[in-house]
């Protein structure tokens, strides 16, 4: 099949759905699809078999900082799944897709953080799908991580997994902004600004020979100011996401435990209103960026535990979803 997805000119969607797919079978594809034309790839519910390698599993927390959530480690293992490498392929360097969709292939976090590191040197990938997996805060704050350097990736669902509250903080941070860069992010970020400007060059040099030039721009990264603390120490502050427009975090039953969806929602408004110079003193988050451009974010079936333990105020979601137009929340 391989071969002739290679001889053909034309085919742009590819699914395998429950088609008990080996490891081996995806190192062909990984090896494979980028010399074809698919740019639409689902690989979902194919629960492939664990083989075990003698590494440990791969780590990755989050830049620390005093406005970052704690988070715990993945715990553990004697090795990780060959997985790891398998499905972190397919947006590895060289990839062309558009779209992934990997729902319901039991991915952990080691899974997510591979897939994350993956994708922050990717310059294709649109839509990532991961419902229905087994990935915690862990692997959620990696691709929270991830996205504030990779200006590309516009959807992400990491609908019906295992996320809590300290998830909701992770993204709350990336959407709003007002987190600490530190030396670290800040040599990805120097890094990555580079590639950008070199990109939209290539990409505005075609426009010019040719009109429907199919190099493609890519959105510069939040803005990065300098603020003195109370401490007297200066640190630098992000703003924003100015690229991720949809997020699925639904049936994520714990993630709206203590009032975390109000949090979540409340940071977002804030970066709003600062955007607009509507803030009050001490309510910015965005240090400028905001997240104008989150067009939807799904939190269904996010508040049940909130609710028994009577922590969610629903009148204050439904107020923070209405100031978020024309941004849409589902709750």
């Amino acid at each position: 099949m391989m071969e002739a997805l290679k001889r053909s000119s034309d085919v742009d969607t590819v699914d395998f759905h429950n088609a008990g797919l080996t490891g081996a079978s995806i190192d062909v594809l990984v090896e494979g699809l980028p010399h074809t034309t698919v740019r639409c790839f689902a690989l979902d519910y194919n629960t492939l078999p664990v083989v075990l390698s003698s590494s440990s599993p791969p780590t990755r927390p989050p830049p620390s900082g005093p406005t970052e959530p704690a988070l715990e480690e993945a715990p553990a293992t004697e090795g990780f799944s060959s997985l790891t490498r398998n499905f972190a392929g397919l947006v590895s360097e060289g990839s062309k897709l558009k779209a992934l969709s990997l729902r319901g292939n039991a991915l952990g976090d080691a899974e997510a953080i591979a897939l994350a590191e993956a994708i922050e040197e990717n310059t294709a990938l649109c839509s990532l799908n991961l419902f229905d997996n087994k990935i915690t805060d862990v692997g959620a704050s990696a691709f929270a991580a991830t996205l504030r350097i990779n200006t590309v990736l516009r959807g992400l669902s990491l609908a019906r997994n295992s996320l809590t509250p300290a998830s909701a903080e992770a993204f709350g941070l990336l959407l709003a902004g007002g987190y600490e860069v530190l030396p670290a992010e800040q040599e990805k970020r120097a890094a990555a600004d580079v590639k950008i400007a070199a990109q939209n060059k290539l990409a505005a040099d075609a426009m010019k020979k040719k009109k429907d030039a199919k190099v493609e721009t890519r959105l510069p990264l939040s803005a990065v100011t300098v603020r003195t603390g109370e401490d007297g120490r200066s640190r630098a502050v992000a703003g924003g996401s100015r690229s991720l427009a949809a997020l699925n975090l639904a049936d994520n039953r714990d993630l709206g435990e203590g009032g975390a969806l109000a949090g979540l929602l409340s940071r977002i408004v804030n970066a709003r209103k600062e955007e607009a110079g509507e803030a009050g003193e001490g309510a910015g988050f965005g240090a400028g960026g905001g997240s104008v451009v989150l067009q939807e974010l799904h939190l269904t079936r996010c508040q049940g535990y909130a609710e028994e333990a009577g922590g969610e105020d629903d009148t204050a979601i439904a107020a923070m979803s209405f100031a978020l137009r024309p941004t849409k929340v589902v709750v």
